[in-house]
């Protein structure tokens, strides 16, 4: 990748990063060190995931932030589990509210990035909520990503692999 930045014949490219699940967990690390690294300057590179888990802490999610603020995770409705891992609260396993199946506040010690698309509904064109912060109640942090009750329904062939109406896991 440092050969491509360096070559002035790619100047005029945004240096793009891409992933789906783990793959997105990459793509966030390396845009982080790209513009850490001041290989790119932060305005010109893009990151783009899909069902990608948290990747680090508030103190990594607080600077990826400042450095890499054209980054946006796609989310896929409400039942991809990917992205609720690891569980924001360290001291409970389920992070549902025993009594009412709401989901509690997260409290870390995991934190997603900035700029959530949640498509909570399928891949409906512009049917998304679309949140500056990734741990906001209002997209998919609110919905608390599974039911733990019904766990052992989960499709993750449905509900992962599938993004935007085409297989990309498996």
């Amino acid at each position: 990748m440092l050969l491509y930045l360096r070559d002035r014949k790619y100047k005029d490219y945004k240096p793009t990063f891409t992933g789906h699940s783990l793959g997105g967990a990459l793509a966030t690390l390396a845009a982080f060190r790209t513009v850490s690294e001041k290989w790119a300057k932060s305005e010109e590179v893009l990151v783009y995931t899909f069902g990608q888990p948290r990747v680090g802490s508030y103190s990594f999610a607080t600077a990826y932030n400042h450095l890499v603020p054209n980054s946006y995770r796609v989310v896929n409705a409400g039942w991809d589990l990917i992205p609720h891992i690891p569980p924001c609260r360290l001291d409970t396993f389920f992070w549902w509210h025993p009594f009412t199946l709401l989901p509690l506040p997260c409290y870390g010690p995991y934190y997603h990035t900035l700029h959530e698309v949640w498509y909570r509904n399928g891949w409906k064109p512009g049917d998304y909520t679309y949140c500056e912060w990734g741990e906001q109640r209002e997209c998919s942090r609110g919905y608390g990503g599974f039911n733990p009750i019904v766990l052992d329904s989960y499709d993750i062939s449905k509900h992962h692999e599938h993004m935007m109406g085409r297989m990309v896991g498996g």
